[in-house]
């Protein structure tokens, strides 16, 4: 075995690895939270990111490739189409978005119609569903900035800005929504829609200091 090798490994692995376990421990507590709020509001939540996820598969896709590419880039030291990727990327991202929103908001009573008859249920998943669907082009934007992260080799700027979006601002907002505000389940929609907003400004800045350098040594 290569030990060189399998440092390099473990040096980009973990910080993403890592990030993806405390995410699944923070969307535990966010679920604990919901569920606080009664059946009809935790129902809600559950039909909007269903349907969240499915606007956004598409992007999810793009961001995938956008990775490979960065690295095959880097790979070749063509540095200038890394960077150009990522613009392209979030470009078709944003844009795929803003389509899928236009088709989503004007029929999401209909669509939320087909996973509940209860009309407390779908009250509450309309609304989520808008303040959800006005913010997917800031998630376009958060998923791929997080595979340029992942691309780049910049592992540990992957992990600090998954941890910020959930841990620092989207967990916290809701706890302070719910015991200093009376906003009831709109405190919900409303921090994740800022946490999306702050999640992608984040990614933003983080970006701008990414290296498009490659991050393995070569072996011989």
């Amino acid at each position: 075995m290569n030990k060189t090798i399998i440092k390099d490994i473990f040096d980009i692995g973990i910080p993403a690895s890592t990030g993806q376990s405390i995410q699944a421990v923070g969307f535990v507590i966010l679920n604990s939270l919901i569920y606080a709020y009664g059946t009809d509001v935790s129902a809600a939540f559950y039909i909007g990111n269903r349907i969240s996820s499915l606007v956004m598969f598409p992007v999810s896709a793009v961001s995938s490739i956008v990775a490979i590419y960065i690295a095959q880039n880097i790979g070749a030291e063509n540095i200038v189409r890394a960077k150009r990727t990522v613009k392209e990327g979030m470009i078709v991202s944003v844009l795929m978005m803003i389509i899928g929103v236009s088709i989503l908001l004007p029929f999401s009573e209909s669509i939320v119609h087909l996973f509940s008859q209860d009309s407390a249920t779908i009250a509450q998943a309309k609304t989520y569903v808008f303040w959800i669907g006005i913010g997917l082009p800031l998630m376009a934007l958060f998923q791929v900035y997080l595979s340029s992260f992942q691309g780049s080799g910049e592992t540990k700027k992957s992990f600090v800005l998954a941890i910020v979006r959930l841990w620092v601002f989207r967990l916290p907002m809701i706890l302070l929504a719910n015991r200093y505000t009376d906003l009831g389940p709109m405190g919900i929609w409303y921090a994740m829609l800022a946490s999306n907003v702050l999640g992608a400004i984040v990614g933003a800045l983080l970006y701008r200091k990414v290296k498009f350098l490659p991050k393995t040594r070569k072996t011989v």
